[in-house]
């Protein structure tokens, strides 16, 4: 199969997979919301960072590395399992031991039995580590959706009746861990793969050499991820880390699942083509400016929204947290473009350069957070925000000198993107205060949203088709063309 026929089919599944998870997602986030107080999200926002720890560490930047190899074999494979499993379980004895200690910074004595409990999906990444790497480096997406789904279903369904039955915070606990170990275990029966017992050191090293930056690289970005969440957790009461993590959480929903529906197709497609300046190039332009031109709306949506979409989704007790949610879906417009960079960055073989950028990155941030955090969680958000549009330019102009992609191009390809996305948002926002006029359509907030969003829809592509700007066409070609396979040829454009 061609690698076009692959990446068609690749977004296929990859965007039906991510789209799926993300309405099974929000469902059950909604619904545990309802169920639950902020306090007890909160928790498990606490938590956070050391899961996303655990993630990167078991990863450790060993199946990028076998991802970017033209021809792995078998050995290759034995290899990196073997070291995730050892990585997970030493992984999990460190932060089993540090629990207590962990509990007591925060000032959560029930911390200590949440991550003992909780860190276990450390080592149960590992058990699935590889056969996600087997099939995405053969851009097989159907059989990780086919995996992925029904373990979000069912633990979703367990999440839920737990918290009906009033366990509160170990709801959340019972339902991430089942849904691991349930995802491992299908990715064992439908890869149809397992392991030997053979390691080398000779392939170890050579991953490793690859793979250690990318761990650096993985590693601060998922500690500064959660860093904000830290800093409240330390210093604001247990609700408003809910607040927070909570909101962060719906506006990361979309967010994530945009970019890893196109990351995953992109890094493997990107890698077959990466001696090639041309098509690596436009490719990379394709990708971003089609994540942008659809995730940029939903947020300005979201935003315009906030109010009646907390009310109906989430009851009034949540009502505090959507000047939170606002502000993060601004954050959400600009953090996914930081990760398209960052794959040009890990195809062209420059782990030591991403490593460098992401540094800078968290230099930048950690400043700026000690300098903040004494004005609250609101003064934190609002340096979220300028940092994140900060990084962009740094990730925009690093990865572009590898690609022949100017900084100044790149603010010409997304500049239009978020100037009708920002002016789309003014009649949506008038027609929103009419509403508000209306005390009947006030109390109706779903016929509220769907009109706010109706309106805001149509002068978003309103303004796309006035200025002739080829966001619609190419998704047309890309998307809509991948689906029913009549994609146009992609040229290097002049």
């Amino acid at each position: 199969m061609s690698i076009k026929k692959k990446t068609i089919s690749g977004l296929f599944w990859s965007f039906g997979q991510q789209f799926t998870m993300l309405g099974l997602n929000l469902v059950v986030s909604v619904i545990l919301a309802r169920l639950m107080g902020p306090d007890q999200f909160g928790l498990i926002g606490m938590v956070a960072i050391f899961i996303a720890v655990g993630e990167a560490v078991v990863g450790g930047g060993l199946g990028a590395s076998v991802i970017r190899t033209e021809q792995p074999d078998e050995l290759d494979y034995a290899t990196t399992f073997l070291s995730n499993m050892v990585i997970g379980i030493t992984l999990y004895g460190m932060l089993y031991l540090a629990a207590p200690f962990i509990a007591e910074f925060f000032h959560q004595p029930i911390l200590t039995t949440i991550l003992r409990v909780y860190m276990l999906t450390i080592i149960v990444y590992a058990l699935g580590g590889v056969q996600i790497t087997r099939l995405t480096k053969e851009m097989d997406f159907k059989k990780l959706s086919i995996a992925l789904i029904p373990s979000e279903v069912i633990s979703g369904a367990l999440g839920i009746y737990l918290a009906f039955k009033g366990y509160g915070v170990w709801s959340l606990v019972w339902m991430n861990l089942i849904q691991a170990a349930l995802y491992a275990a299908l990715l064992w029966i439908i890869s149809g793969w397992a392991p030997v017992l053979q390691f080398s050191r000779v392939r170890f090293k050579k991953h490793f050499t690859f793979g250690a930056n990318i761990l650096a690289s993985t590693l601060l970005e998922r500690i500064f991820q959660n860093i904000y969440t830290v800093f409240i957790s330390r210093f604001y009461p247990a609700a408003q880390v809910g607040y927070y993590t909570r909101s962060y959480t719906f506006v990361m929903i979309p967010v994530n699942n945009f970019y890893e529906a196109l990351t995953k197709v992109a890094f493997p497609a990107f890698s077959s083509i990466q001696n090639d300046t041309d098509k690596l190039l436009l490719a990379c332009r394709k990708l971003m400016q089609q994540a942008l031109f659809l995730l940029l709306p939903l947020m300005m949506m979201m935003i315009l929204v906030a109010v009646p979409l907390f009310q109906w989704m989430l009851t009034d007790k949540w009502l505090p947290a959507v000047p939170y949610f606002r502000l993060l879906c601004v954050v959400g417009m600009v953090v996914a473009g930081n990760g398209y960079f960052q794959n040009v960055l890990m195809v062209k073989g420059r782990s030591d350069l991403l490593l460098k950028v992401v540094v800078l990155e968290k230099v930048i941030i950690t400043i700026g957070i000690c300098c903040i955090y004494p004005f609250g969680v609101k003064g934190l958000l609002y340096y979220q925000i300028a940092s994140s549009f900060i990084l962009f330019v740094v990730n925009g102009y690093v990865a572009g000198t590898l690609v022949n992609y100017p900084l100044i191009k790149q603010l010409r390809d997304v500049g239009p993107l978020f100037a009708i996305t920002a002016l789309s948002a003014i009649p949506a926002y008038l027609f929103s205060r009419y509403l508000d006029t209306h005390t009947v359509m006030t109390m109706a907030c779903p016929i509220r949203i769907i009109l706010v969003c109706l309106v805001y829809s149509i002068v978003y592509l309103t303004g796309f088709l006035l200025f002739g700007l080829p966001q619609i066409s190419d998704f047309r070609a890309l998307v809509l063309g991948g689906i029913t396979k009549k994609m146009k040829p992609w040229t290097v454009p002049a």
